[in-house]
């Protein structure tokens, strides 16, 4: 934060001086002593709080003219790799608002994807249920791997904070021995597993909802949707959506596969179409 200059105690003086004249004169047009002590007291009091909002409201101002200069300071830096990183993490915060200015977060980094993960099964209050779907991925579910492992844990902790948990696995031919270990894991940690073959669910259905996750409150009302993007073993990236459009596209194709996967009396309790 910028330390307060000469220029800056100057003015917050200059302002209080004002405003104690000011609360003087009507305290005399007023007449009475009282009136004139009343009226310096309150003017020096908003003096003093006009002059620390200015001071706050420069202050935020100067820091962020602060970082702008910085980033433009290091990206023209004669050592090339900060040069490089600068440019690119400049590229890089420029992106992230952009997505966000669109209701939109991208996060690409594994260590980043779950900790926003466990922050959205664990500590949004308002997210009470959450439905997800996996397909190609058994190899994840089936590992001793830090990903699985941790997600297991996460998710244990949030059905602990009674957080209803359900997932639908969409399989291919000859992932059922996998399949069975995976529902074990899940299972055991109170999570509600389904099955479906994907030759069962609709070709739009699975590419809007393959690998996704949407996040429902207290009513059943989407708070956020996601989507996940897996490499070989590992998530690559996902994109977390708080838009309407983009909430009713993941909730109609999520409709589409739990009416075929999941049993009528329980998706009647845990689920609810897409209303605006």
């Amino acid at each position: 934060m910028r330390r307060f200059s000469k220029t800056d105690a100057y003015v917050g003086a200059l302002t209080t001086v004002v405003m104690l004249i000011a609360g003087l004169v009507i305290g005399l047009t007023t007449s009475g002593a009282v009136y004139v002590v009343l009226g310096v007291f309150a003017s020096a009091i908003l003096g003093l709080f006009i002059d620390l909002r200015l001071r706050i409201e420069e202050t935020r101002g100067n820091d962020n003219e602060s970082t702008e200069e910085d980033f433009r300071r290091f990206s023209e830096d004669s050592c090339p790799l900060f040069r490089r990183v600068a440019r690119d993490k400049r590229a890089e915060v420029q992106q992230f608002l952009r997505n966000m200015k669109e209701d939109r977060i991208e996060l690409h980094a594994e260590y980043e994807i779950f900790k926003m993960l466990e922050f959205l099964y664990k500590d949004v209050r308002e997210i009470r249920t959450i439905w997800a779907t996996s397909t190609g991925e058994l190899g994840e579910w089936s590992s001793q791997g830090w990903w699985s492992t941790n997600y297991l844990k996460m998710q244990g902790e949030a059905t602990k904070k009674r957080k209803a948990i359900h997932r639908v696995f969409i399989t291919e031919t000859g992932e059922r021995a996998q399949l069975a270990d995976a529902l074990e894991k899940l299972n055991g940690q109170g999570a509600h597993t389904y099955e479906i073959e994907q030759r069962q669910v609709p070709s739009s259905a699975l590419q809007v909802a393959a690998n996704a996750i949407m996040f429902l409150d207290a009513d059943l009302k989407p708070v956020y949707g996601l989507h996940a993007t897996h490499g070989k073993g590992v998530v690559d990236d996902i994109r977390i959506y708080r838009d309407v459009e983009h909430l009713r596209e993941l909730m109609g194709a999520f409709t589409s596969i739990l009416m075929l996967a999941v049993p009528g009396d329980v998706l009647g309790k845990t689920w609810r179409p897409f209303d605006t």
